[in-house]
């Protein structure tokens, strides 16, 4: 199309106007081979049009207003209207459209037109040129950037594995070669790398070196994307596009997952290869071998052979666990120049915790992100197991409320209101609780120390955890004197492998501990006795404190901190993070290292891999220190993390089963007069039936500490927790005040039964009856959900656990009620 910027002779357009048709025309209207045809010309008469070139994924080459009396011809091209060409009204006006024949009466009438034209065409093919190098300038500097790009990303390709070594080998011998190369292997095993590599080798730094992903050509059926204007022009658009093979002219052509490519794309690609205008080495990746049966139907034997004969299989790290320390020693060569940092150590724990996992993931990638991960956490320092987090970043489990979008719960935290405040305030009352005590042998006070401790204290602690999961955690006067005292000194020495190891056997010992001297020693009346066991707990938390960094007590140590731990998973109440943001966003991990003064999250844990409350003791410091704000304090349906949880510490599913079992001992001891009667008898049944418990329950679930697919059979033991829970508050709802001596009338609730016929029920036994009905249901609705994930194999395993529920529930009722 060519605009004549001259005005035309009235005479000569009266003339014209009885030659064509005039039409008219509205904004936004295209005019297209419906009005204009092969053979016509148009002439806007009033009103303005544009006229553009180009396509929807290009910048216009051409893009002009057209005003009236500008003439536009429409030259003929063997089609209606040439592709690529557009021409839209821009406000409604007039055009005439006239045949072609008319234009030899215009030049003998007006031969400036002719003239004015030609400068016109000369003048737009030259601003045409000039874009069209600008564009390819701009493919060649995109195609110099991913070469580049790669010369950072990759490093050499690391391990002793019998491929790998063969592998290294290969590359100078296939460097030179030009045939094309199928690789296969899974995600993250070091395909690319492979490719790259043997495109490095044939001195082709400076080539380009281009990756496709495949995956985002679905929809281009003709793989316009790939060939661009290679043999002919693309359909529907008259511009020679360029396309990957003519970006990757003399280098190489990665195509991933080229089994996602559509036939005829294959077949032109087959084609392609016999001839190789471009010289571009095609290298086909994908993640399951082909095999010549699959493609009969797409492809012939030759063009099967052409793409997919020379081909390389690369084996995944699960196949290769001996070559971890290798490569994390490559990786971290190359992550340490990235992150400018000095090349650090790795501890035997981190190195045993990277061997024992599977990276069924993306494998080298999956180690490569976790050791980048761990580089930055530990500044560049030693790498300690408690900086390696392993298995997939959770995503969005459900249904939850977010109350930090509340701006007063937002501002409660953001200005450490909330726990600040509260836990100094506990501290201080703590040491003044102590004081009291050790000071008081009985009277009004005694009997307040004892009531707050025992009536009081136990029950809410089982309450507040079942409703706020660890949010008594967080206001702790045992944590919050720790606390003080760690941040004036400690030697922060590493936490010690066997306590971590082995936190829920110190846990569930020091627990039944406390759960023993309870009953053996009469503390619940003794407030001296009762004030020394609170000191005793404080000052255990105060040498941890001294010793070991952040708060090793809460997390490896501390006996009521493991009750609470596994109660809060039936908690409504939970700290989660938002996926996607700190998968994309996050670079400096400030939720685990802390920054703006506020320290980091003192259960030595990464908020993205945290989803269960286990881990988590509410601190809200991980809120404060997220530059992105992609935390979420979530109210969500109780207990659903007890089927979902992935990251859980799995020794606490022994914890539950001890701290479901010694109860029973407890309610022996006041059933029956001949235990109650002798400490040695009762010490006996209560630590036989501990020990045995927890020995049973290692023994039975040993194997499942360390497997990842186990953990779905981990879950089934955690779906008790709702009835140990329950169990264990309705045993303790015995010592609230006057609660035991309350009877419920039922006289109004019964219809015909006279005043001198009522009916009369202890409340205390009517609340242990809904409570022990609530956590029964609760466990049942538990294995239900858990049984999905489960294998076919494995389902008995949920019957085995049923079995168990109904069994305990049986137990402590006759227990509870005879």
């Amino acid at each position: 199309m060519t605009i004549i910027r001259d005005n035309i002779d009235a005479k000569v357009m009266a003339d014209l106007i009885e030659l064509g048709r005039v039409i008219e025309i509205f904004p936004g209207e295209k005019i297209h081979t419906g009005k204009v045809t092969q053979g016509q010309w148009l002439l806007p008469i009033k009103g303005r049009l544009r006229l553009s070139f180009g396509d929807e994924e290009s910048q216009e080459i051409l893009d002009s207003d057209i005003n009236a009396t500008f003439p536009v011809l429409e030259l003929p091209t063997g089609d209606t209207v040439a592709p690529g060409y557009q021409l839209t009204a821009l406000e409604r006006g007039q055009v005439l459209i006239l045949p072609l024949a008319a234009f030899s009466e215009i030049v003998q009438k007006t031969p400036e037109v002719f003239n004015i034209m030609v400068q016109d065409l000369i003048t737009r093919l030259k601003e045409a040129d000039e874009k069209n190098w600008v564009y390819r300038r701009k493919e060649n500097l995109y195609a110099r950037l991913l070469t580049e790009e790669k010369q950072n990303k990759h490093v050499e390709l690391a391990g002793n594995h019998q491929k790998i070594r063969q592998y290294r080998k290969l590359i100078s011998q296939l460097a030179p070669l030009r045939q094309p190369l199928y690789l296969v292997g899974e995600k993250g095993t070091g395909k690319e790398l492979l490719a790259w590599l043997i495109h490095r080798d044939n001195d082709d730094n400076i080539r380009p070196f281009i990756t496709v992903e495949c995956g985002d050509m679905l929809d281009d059926e003709l793989g316009e994307r790939i060939f661009g204007g290679i043999g002919g022009f693309i359909q529907g658009l008259g511009l020679n596009r360029f396309g990957y093979l003519e970006l990757a002219a003399g280098g190489t052509l990665i195509l991933k997952d080229f089994d996602l490519l559509s036939p005829l794309v294959l077949i032109r690609l087959a084609a392609y290869m016999e001839d190789n205008l471009l010289d571009v080495r095609i290298m086909i990746i994908s993640r399951e071998p082909a095999e010549p049966s699959n493609w009969a139907d797409l492809l012939n034997t030759d063009e099967f052979t052409r793409l997919l004969a020379n081909s390389l299989m690369l084996p995944s790290l699960r196949d290769r666990m001996r070559d971890i320390p290798l490569l994390c020693s490559s990786l971290l060569r190359k992550l340490t120049k990235k992150h400018q940092y000095p090349l650090p150590t790795i501890t035997k724990e981190a190195q045993e915790k990277l061997l024992n996992y599977k990276y069924t993931q993306s494998n080298v990638a999956e180690l490569e992100e976790i050791l980048e991960r761990a580089l930055v956490l530990a500044d560049g320092g030693e790498i300690n197991a408690e900086h390696i987090f392993t298995g997939v970043i959770l995503e969005n489990p459900g249904i939850a409320l977010d109350v930090l979008q509340f701006p007063s719960v937002n501002r409660l935290i953001k200005n450490r209101i909330y726990p600040r405040i509260p836990q100094v305030a506990a501290s201080c009352g703590l040491w003044i609780f102590i004081l009291v005590a050790s000071a008081t042998q009985g009277g009004i006070v005694g009997t307040l120390v004892l009531g707050a401790v025992w009536s009081i204290g136990w029950p809410a602690l089982l309450f507040s955890s079942a409703l706020a999961g660890r949010f008594t955690c967080s206001i702790c006067p045992f944590a919050g004197t720790a606390d003080m005292v760690q941040k004036r000194f400690s030697f922060n020495r590493p936490v010690p492998r066997l306590l971590k190891q082995y936190d829920y056997i110190i846990m569930s010992l020091l627990f039944s501990l406390i759960f023993w001297v309870e009953e053996v020693s009469r503390i619940r009346e003794s407030p001296p006795a009762t004030g020394l066991l609170l000191l005793v707990i404080t000052l255990g938390a105060v040498l941890a404190a001294l010793y070991y960094p952040r708060h090793t007590w809460c997390r490896h140590i501390c006996p009521l901190g493991g009750m609470v731990s596994v109660c809060s998973m039936v908690a409504p109440l939970e700290l989660r993070s938002k996926a996607e943001i700190c998968r994309h966003k996050c670079t400096t991990f400030d939720c685990y290292k802390g920054s703006k003064g506020v320290a980091g999250c003192p259960l030595f844990q990464h908020l993205s891999f945290v989803d269960n409350n286990v881990a988590c003791k509410l601190c809200m410091n991980c809120v404060i220190n997220c530059p992105h704000s992609s935390i979420m304090l979530n109210i969500r349906p109780p207990a659903r993390e007890i089927w979902l949880t992935r990251h859980v510490n799995r020794g606490m599913a022994i914890f539950v089963l001890i701290f479901g079992a010694q109860l029973i001992p407890v309610l022996l001891y006041d059933k029956y007069q001949f235990i109650h009667n002798s400490i040695a008898t009762f010490s006996i049944i209560f630590w036989a039936i501990v020990f045995g418990t927890g020995f049973a329950g290692w023994w039975a679930i040993r194997s499942l500490l360390t497997e990842e697919e186990a953990m779905p059979r981990i879950r089934l033991v955690l779906c008790l927790i709702p009835l140990v829970l329950a169990a264990h508050f309705a045993y303790q709802l015995q010592f609230l005040p006057m609660l035991p001596s309350l009877l419920l009338y039922l006289h109004h609730l019964m219809n015909g039964v006279v005043e001198s016929q009522l009916v009369l029920i202890s409340l205390l036994s009517f609340l242990r009856i809904l409570v022990l009905s609530a956590g029964f249901i609760g466990t049942l609705i538990c294995i239900g959900a858990s049984r999905r994930a489960l294998t076919a194999t494995e389902k008995k395993y949920s019957v085995l656990t049923f079995a168990g529920a109904v069994s305990y529930l049986l137990t402590i009722s006759i227990l509870l009620f005879r």
